[in-house]
């Protein structure tokens, strides 16, 4: 794919909306019933996936490495928020790799779904503060070594919770 200058900044615009949208949903949590949000989830990180494979690889400049953009703040009560929402589907079982035979481990969907929104939130402060290079590099290399497991993992449970236990509307 040819990545001229428009096709980069819808690609970026996109990606940004969506990082919005699954912030806005985590942040606000509260207001929403646990079957709404986690049909919402569902949807969001599906998009989510789709639009980070779309990014570029990039490499950040040296100074925007060196600043640090990690969130604290907030991040405990998410965790606990989460919790609320997701109350009997919290725990799954899993493979660390399914391309190896493994014995099934416990799964949290809660750290996963913490775990996304950390990496995606300090992207997110990254990108609003001006360093959007360092987003992009922050959100792909983070997904390629940490949420995107996390995010594949709490998609699948998601899926099952949705077409075996949740209401079809």
């Amino acid at each position: 794919m040819n990545y001229n200058y428009i096709t980069r900044q819808k690609i970026i615009n996109n990606f940004v909306e969506i990082v919005t949208e699954f912030c806005a949903l985590i942040d606000q949590q509260e207001a929403i019933e646990p079957h709404q949000f986690i049909k919402q989830i569902s949807k969001i990180l599906a998009k989510l996936y789709a639009a980070v494979m779309e990014l570029i690889n990039i490499i950040p400049d040296e100074q925007e490495i060196i600043e640090n953009f990690k969130i604290t703040e907030g991040v405990p009560k998410v965790y606990q928020g989460i919790q609320s929402k997701l109350g009997q589907y919290n725990f799954y079982w899993e493979v660390f790799n399914p391309l190896e035979e493994d014995e099934a481990v416990v799964g949290d969907l809660r750290d996963d779904l913490r775990d996304i929104y950390r990496d995606i939130k300090e992207g997110f402060v990254a990108f609003e503060r001006g360093h959007v290079n360092y987003a992009i590099w922050h959100w792909k290399f983070h997904f390629i070594v940490h949420w995107g497991d996390h995010l594949v993992d709490a998609l699948r449970v998601l899926h099952r919770i949705n077409s075996n236990h949740l209401n079809t509307d």
